[in-house]
């Protein structure tokens, strides 16, 4: 089994290619240029892990496991599943709160400011986690996919199908936990996903909507007038 082939640029403007292999309880990548040689890793071998748990792998499992791993982890470094896409953005970074009063952060802004007749945008600081929605998913602000919280991903199916190239960035959150940040985390970013867990992130856990980065001939660089108003 070979996990789907991840493309990317290389600083010189090559085509880089990366594979994964998966046979019973080993794998291999294979790596190059696409129109070059490519190089393939000696196998490595797995064992199962948590034998006797409710979390036990076989050999097999592990190997996929671990291949999965790796394969998300190079998704995560600027590889794309398209070689159609490799030089579009892979993730966005969405822009985090800075001090107001820090004039370093960006003094121009800080002057304009001072001008009473500005008019600003200002949005409630909900103390959750990053989530940007996208039509291939959910991920953190680093680019990690989110996948303990398939009731959004759900509820964003249709948005995507009439907006495929469109961006979301918003904060996954409940009020009921403005104080326990921990139990956000817990629902949001567990790994070993059971029936039970999956309930109760589909009951608390809520995408709360601050922005659209990209959505029709919008983008990052539009007015935020603009963005914020496809959200109404």
């Amino acid at each position: 089994m070979i996990l789907p082939t991840l493309y990317k640029r290389t600083a010189t403007g090559a085509t880089q290619v990366w594979e994964i292999e998966v046979e019973d309880n080993k794998f291999r990548t294979t790596s190059g240029q696409l129109d070059g040689v490519k190089t393939t890793n000696k196998w490595t071998f797995c064992k199962g892990k948590n034998t006797g748990k409710a979390n036990a792998t076989t050999d097999a499992e592990q190997a996929l496991k671990e291949a999965e791993a790796k394969h998300q982890k190079k998704r995560e470094k600027d590889y794309s599943l398209s070689i159609d896409a490799i030089d579009e953005k892979q993730f966005y970074e969405p822009m985090l709160a800075q001090d107001f009063k820090n004039k370093n952060r960006n003094k121009d802004v800080y002057d304009s400011l001072q001008n009473k007749e500005v008019k600003v945008f200002s949005q409630p600081k909900l103390d959750g986690i990053r989530c940007i929605a996208t039509k291939d998913g959910l991920f953190t602000r680093t680019g990690k996919e989110i996948t303990a919280i398939p009731h959004i991903s759900a509820e964003l199916k249709k948005f995507f199908a009439k907006y495929p190239d469109a961006v979301l960035d918003g904060e996954l959150y409940n009020h009921k936990y403005k104080d326990d940040f921990n139990k956000i985390i817990h629902l949001v970013r567990k790994q070993n996903l059971t029936e039970e867990h999956l309930a109760e992130s589909k009951k608390m856990i809520q995408y709360h909507i601050y922005d659209i980065p990209k959505i029709g001939t919008l983008d990052e660089q539009s007015l935020y007038s603009d963005r914020i108003g496809m959200l109404k």
